[in-house]
């Protein structure tokens, strides 16, 4: 059925996510400032394929949520309601990395 595609691509963007994320965290050397300077452009392009993604996720669930809760509207409230209590909570959690230990600094852009 084709709620099946829906799932397969929730799990599949959530273990890129997971992945991506164990990388980082894992190998922090591997980003260093020389490596990370990146054209606005790319960084442009990234921004919006994450906006994308996020937006394939939330129709996707929308949808199931769609079929489960029997009307359209509860199902956008709860996707949209759960996802941004998630950011909210995960912005909330994180702290800011420490300044001047090494090649940890963080990188801006301007």
């Amino acid at each position: 059925m084709w709620y099946h595609f829906a799932y397969m691509s929730v799990s599949v963007a959530m273990f890129g996510m997971t992945a991506g994320a164990l990388v980082v965290y894992l190998f922090p050397s591997i980003f260093t400032r020389e490596r990370t300077n990146l054209s606005l452009a790319l960084l442009l392009a990234f921004s919006c394929l994450i906006g994308m993604g996020f937006m394939f996720i939330e129709m996707c669930q929308t949808q199931t949520l769609t079929l489960l809760l029997g009307h359209p509207i509860y199902g956008l409230s709860v996707v949209l309601f759960t996802l941004l209590l998630g950011a909210g909570i995960g912005s909330a959690s994180s702290t800011d990395p420490p300044v001047g230990h090494g090649g940890n600094e963080p990188v801006t852009v301007s």
